[in-house]
């Protein structure tokens, strides 16, 4: 079968994929597909899906949001039967403390975004955990500050702000998960298994994103993933890229038109044991919008999973 729209892969998941999808536990980060919360469920809904990642919420984060905005957003979750596994938390996407940004990093629109004074960090981790309770998320997601020109010698220093900020988080039950991003300091699985060499907390894991790793040069599988000790992978963020063909720079691509091997990739982490959610966040933004590019992504993903 073709998969050709929404219309099209929804009844291919009813017809004969939706043990796949349950299987491989597909989530997406609702903002990848809209801003508007409800829009995004119902869009998950109609896929046969059942995980949502939870970032940026109508006009604010979730880890921002009041309580009226978190009553709502339960009240969503509960209509569409929708779980969500992780609260994606900004908390130390701050610069650290005595050291230079790369100046690529602090022009970006992330760094404009998401960056908040280094005495502000753990209030924002305790809002984060506060979230992930109120909504049911088992974890949150972390960093590992703004990367700067010569990342391996801050290794010893973020480890200790990460061991403290997972065993802040034990007391409540929330598991702390370190994500590998291009503009942080740990940006690939080479630097993520190398902070865990340091960092021993029993309550800190890994978000693995193989294609963060990538737009830093790295060959996320087999390379990237022959690094990474799989039982404190938590949590898989799912995005292709390739090089653009005018520049020759690393872009990102909807899953199964770039380079990662996703099919390999998700069938081994299965033969390891890996029973998490495999979040999808695009970051392909085509002519159609958000939600044509989650819907492309998405399509190539429910390709690899009828191969496996």
């Amino acid at each position: 079968m073709k998969l050709s729209g929404c219309a099209a892969v929804a009844a291919w998941v009813r017809a004969s994929g939706a043990a796949e999808l349950n299987r491989l536990k597909i989530g997406v980060f609702s903002d990848e597909i809209s801003n508007d919360l409800e829009a995004a469920l119902r869009f998950l809904q109609s896929y046969g899906l059942h995980y949502v990642e939870l970032r940026r919420i109508w006009k604010t984060y979730i880890v921002e949001a009041d309580e009226a905005t978190v009553q709502q957003v339960r009240d969503l979750l509960k209509k569409y039967q929708m779980s969500v596994p992780m609260i994606a938390s900004n908390y130390l996407k701050s610069v650290l403390p005595g050291t230079t940004v790369l100046p690529s990093v602090r022009k970006s629109s992330q760094f404009l975004e998401n960056d908040r004074p280094h005495e502000e960090q753990p209030a924002l981790l305790e809002r984060s955990i506060a979230r992930a309770l109120d909504v049911g998320a088992p974890a949150i997601r972390v960093f590992s500050f703004w990367r700067t020109a010569e990342p391996a010698p801050l290794t010893p220093s973020i480890a200790e702000h990460l061991d403290k900020a997972a065993a802040i988080a034990a007391r409540k039950k929330v598991k702390v998960a370190l994500e590998n991003e291009a503009a942080c300091n740990v940006g690939t699985a080479a630097e993520l298994a190398a902070m865990f060499k340091l960092a021993r907390h029993p309550n800190l894991y890994m978000v693995w994103d193989p294609g963060n790793g990538y737009m830093l040069g790295e060959k996320p599988y087999p390379e990237g993933f022959n690094l990474l000790p799989k039982d404190r992978i938590c949590h898989i963020h799912l995005k292709d890229a390739a090089p653009n063909p005018k520049t020759g720079r690393p872009a990102w691509r909807p899953i199964g038109g770039g380079e990662i091997d996703f099919e390999g990739l998700i069938r081994s982490m299965l033969k390891s044991g890996y029973r998490g959610v495999f979040s999808l966040e695009t970051h392909y933004t085509p002519k159609g919008g958000k939600e044509q590019g989650t819907r492309e992504s998405l399509e190539g993903l429910l390709a690899v999973a009828k191969k496996l």
